[in-house]
């Protein structure tokens, strides 16, 4: 289970790689878009982060977008995201 602090810091990095410049999510959807970016990483795939994001939150985002939108920033946060898991797996074999 993820600190009100850990959300708030997943929330952040969401909001860095996706964009994201307006929205309101919950704490209960935050926890649930993370929990279901973990499963898909955590079976060794690739998680679509936008769609998780938008399937979970279910309400118009606002994006800030320039020439185009920049899927590859998605490869940032997914690193982040497998370190963590990986530590977590690491710290289950103890």
């Amino acid at each position: 289970m993820l600190t009100i602090q850990q959300l708030d810091e997943f929330k952040k990095d969401i909001e860095k790689e996706l964009r994201i410049v307006k929205w309101a999510p919950t704490y209960t959807q935050i926890a649930d878009m993370h929990r279901r970016i973990m499963a898909v990483i955590n079976d060794n795939g690739t998680p679509n982060i936008r769609k998780i994001v938008n399937d979970v939150y279910g309400k118009p985002i606002t994006v800030f977008v320039t020439d185009g939108l920049d899927m590859s920033t998605e490869s940032t946060l997914l690193a982040k995201l497998r370190a963590q898991a990986q530590e977590r797996q690491q710290g289950d074999k103890k």
